[in-house]
């Protein structure tokens, strides 16, 4: 509370900065405090003082690049991600292939299918769905590894991408 007054003080236009995003941040932060309930609610909306993080040049700076990075190879990324797609679905049609008459009720339809391919695939695997018979269990163990696969690359491909701006950016710091 004080800080937001502190703010408040310090600015030429105070009731510019009240409105502004960070202000309104600010506010919403402190209301829990002001009202002095103890609701969930309120409770909720101290969460907003994490936006303050977002003042910090250098969060602002890192942000930046980062979303820099990213923009440079989204062409990489959204090929990446209709692979993923595709991925998805064929696995879906093939344990459905090998488990639909095994477990009728857990491998309904393709459809039904993709919750096993999407906890799979990205490597969670609850458990709630799993393949019984031997070919089941091979073609869940390929797409295991096929998981693997799709979670390595595209952090490797936003770390080289940050790497190689890394590396620009202090070629232009140093002439």
């Amino acid at each position: 509370m004080v800080e937001l007054i502190v703010r408040l003080a310090v600015y030429e236009r105070p009731f510019k900065y009240l409105f502004s995003f960070f202000g309104v941040i600010d506010f919403l932060s402190i209301l829990p405090s002001l009202i002095g309930a103890n609701s969930l609610v309120l409770r909720v909306l101290r969460l907003f003082r994490i936006f303050k993080l977002f003042r910090s040049r250098r969060m602002v700076r890192a942000i930046d690049e980062i979303k820099a990075t990213i923009w440079d190879i989204r062409s990489d990324l959204l090929l990446f991600g209709f692979v993923v797609l595709i991925l998805l679905y064929l696995s879906a049609v093939g344990i459905y292939i090998f488990e639909h008459e095994a477990q009728p009720n857990k491998f309904s339809s393709i459809p039904a299918s993709m919750w096993w391919a999407v906890a799979t695939l990205t490597t969670v695997g609850y458990g709630d769905v799993y393949p019984i018979t031997l070919g089941g269990r091979v073609f869940t163990a390929f797409v295991t590894l096929l998981g693997i696969g799709i979670i390595a690359i595209p952090t490797s491909l936003v770390t080289n991408a940050l790497s190689k701006a890394k590396k620009r950016a202090r070629k232009q710091d140093v002439t």
